[in-house]
């Protein structure tokens, strides 16, 4: 129920929201290494609540879009050492990342490349990945 206050200010009423959501291995460790505004210390990924608390401010500030998907990728790129440039994580701060995805979340990374990523050639599968 809204209110108005003593000093005739508006105050609407407020609801805790609770969203459940889906995401894989590489989005998880592309909010918690590319997303705006995180940045955690190899410290601070051995921490599980500062993990979750790391990856919900992701979530929220940034939200769940294209940039997720450009995340993801850079973050496989650089976990594989496949990201160039001067300010790309190291491929050690990456594992400890990815160890701490799959130590919190229970995800790990699946050992098959992606295409785009790291192929030069596509390669046709049916459809229970045998060759078509």
């Amino acid at each position: 129920m809204s209110t108005w206050g003593e000093d005739d200010t508006y105050e609407p009423a407020r609801v805790e929201v609770q969203v459940s959501m889906c995401v894989s291995f590489a989005e998880a460790l592309g909010a918690l290494t590319f997303a705006p505004g995180v940045i955690l210390t190899p410290e601070e990924l051995a921490d599980d609540d500062d993990v979750r608390d790391s990856f919900r401010f992701a979530v929220i500030s940034e939200g769940v879009g294209s940039g997720t998907s450009d995340r993801a990728r850079q973050a496989l790129a650089a976990l594989h050492g496949r990201l160039p440039g001067p300010n790309a994580p190291s491929m050690a701060y990456m594992r400890v990342a990815a160890a701490a995805v799959t130590r919190v979340f229970g995800l790990a990374d699946d050992p098959t490349p992606v295409p785009h990523l790291f192929s030069t050639s596509a390669r046709r599968t049916g459809p229970f990945g045998d060759a078509a």
